[in-house]
């Protein structure tokens, strides 16, 4: 239903208004001046994950409510020395006015509370009732990169995927003018770091994984939560290091049985799922495994885990 059908005292500031809907109301928008922003520099954003960026000398009138009790404000932003301040004139002609340089929704809590002193309680969203989500204000606003803390966390996981792609993509192309065509050379690792969150990306045949913070059991074991739950394709055991005395992670052999290849078997001793009940039942073990629903079996050394192994019982011999 139109606004003019539903309340004609309303309709009068309105003149083909922008209608959006929630789940508990109406809103109607009509935006008062060409919405404007700040330099990039100076351009501030709302709360995330939203984030909407906030527009300069801009002015809207919003009409919201249910059909037997509508409101109308006046919206206005402004920036002073680089932040925004927030202003929302209400009453006949508008001629109240609350004002707030924290946020918009502190502003229209404020109105709502005005507007109505038996609303103790009551919050409003500003960014509805400026009209910042509309794509009519938000198609102006600058092209350029949001404020790393303003992003949502997906948003900052997805970039740091951009980042990593474009990294070993330039890598492989300075690799490839500046060694010979049959070197192996691979990147393996990066790490960075942005807003004191720091990034740890592991390269592969496939990157499964991309986590902020250091690199410890604690962090992998909080960033794979996800992949444990989807994936039962890989492993990682908390073991003691490969130079420990109890080191393997499949037999209970010790360090010093390395080499004795006559008076072992040297087969699968251990049982992933006794290991995943109570890993103290071996010696060496520290952690529980976080793949613990991967056979011993299906486990496979890295090869450069190999190769040390081999250069170590040659440099014995």
């Amino acid at each position: 239903m139109s606004i003019s059908k539903l309340l004609p005292t309303h309709a009068q500031y309105h003149n083909n208004p922008i209608e959006f809907k929630t789940k508990n109301f109406t809103f109607w928008y009509t935006i008062c001046n060409k919405v404007v922003f700040p330099s990039i520099s100076d351009l501030k954003y709302t709360r995330a994950p939203k984030s909407y960026a906030i527009p300069d000398n801009y002015s809207i009138i919003t009409t919201w409510g249910k059909p037997a009790n509508l409101c109308t404000i006046k919206g206005y932003i402004k920036y002073i020395d680089s932040n925004p301040v927030y202003h929302i004139y209400y009453g006949s002609d508008f001629r109240f006015e609350v004002t707030s340089n924290h946020s918009s929704s502190d502003a229209a809590t404020k109105a709502l509370k005005a507007i109505n002193e038996q609303l103790k309680k009551s919050r409003m969203s500003g960014p509805f009732l400026f009209g910042l989500h509309l794509k009519q204000v938000q198609k102006n606003r600058p092209y350029c990169s949001k404020p790393y803390n303003s992003l949502s966390v997906s948003t900052k996981k997805a970039r740091a995927r951009i980042i990593a792609k474009k990294v070993r993509k330039n890598f492989n192309q300075v690799a490839k003018e500046n060694l010979h065509s049959k070197d192996r050379v691979a990147l393996t690792k990066l790490s960075y770091t942005v807003e004191n969150t720091s990034f740890q990306i592991e390269f592969g045949h496939f990157t499964i994984v991309i986590y902020s913070g250091v690199e410890d059991y604690e962090s992998l074991k909080n960033a794979t939560q996800p992949l444990i739950s989807e994936l039962d394709e890989l492993c990682k055991v908390g073991i003691n290091t490969a130079n420990s005395a109890n080191f393997c992670p499949w037999c209970q052999c010790k360090k010093t049985d390395l080499g004795n290849l006559k008076n072992r078997s040297w087969k699968i001793e251990k049982d992933i799922n006794l290991m995943a009940s109570n890993y103290l039942a071996y010696p060496g073990h520290i952690r529980a495994p976080l793949f613990s629903m991967i056979p011993l079996s299906h486990w496979i050394p890295d090869e450069l885990h190999i190769l040390l192994r081999i250069t170590d019982r040659l440099w014995s011999l």
